[in-house]
């Protein structure tokens, strides 16, 4: 979905950002630093609340089908399941689920060997015998 029309006034004050910052970050911290996190936080607002209004009217055209009233104000469910949102998180779990190890055992045709195969050769696992 593209966004057109995201406003680029600034209204995040710049200190509020500067402190958040300075909680985690035992650096100097430079302005132009503050500014693109407050450029990137605002951007990411407004395209959160255009898919959640989306949502919202989409939402309220089915309470109207159900006979109910239109809700007035943005809820937060619609904050929440905004697909912008959504792929963020999702890049989050994504991002931490990512390794250098496999997470199964690869097969020869490349696809990943069903859990409860046993892949040890013959006779080899049996700890009863003994290794002279």
């Amino acid at each position: 979905m593209k966004y057109e029309g995201i406003d680029n006034t600034k209204s995040i004050p710049l200190s509020s950002i500067r402190r958040i910052m300075e909680r985690y970050c035992p650096y100097h911290i430079s302005m132009e630093a503050v500014m693109a996190l407050r450029n990137l936080i605002e951007e990411i607002t407004s395209k959160i609340t255009m898919d959640a209004v989306e949502k919202f009217e989409k939402m309220n055209k089915c309470r109207e089908a159900h006979g109910l009233s239109k809700l007035k104000r943005l809820n937060a469910w619609a904050v929440k399941n905004s697909e912008y949102n959504i792929n963020i998180i999702n890049g989050k779990q994504n991002m931490m689920n990512e390794g250098l190890q496999s997470q199964g055992v690869v097969t020869l045709g490349g696809g990943k060997m069903p859990a409860g195969i046993n892949t040890a050769k013959p006779d080899t696992t049996n700890d009863q015998k003994e290794v002279v």
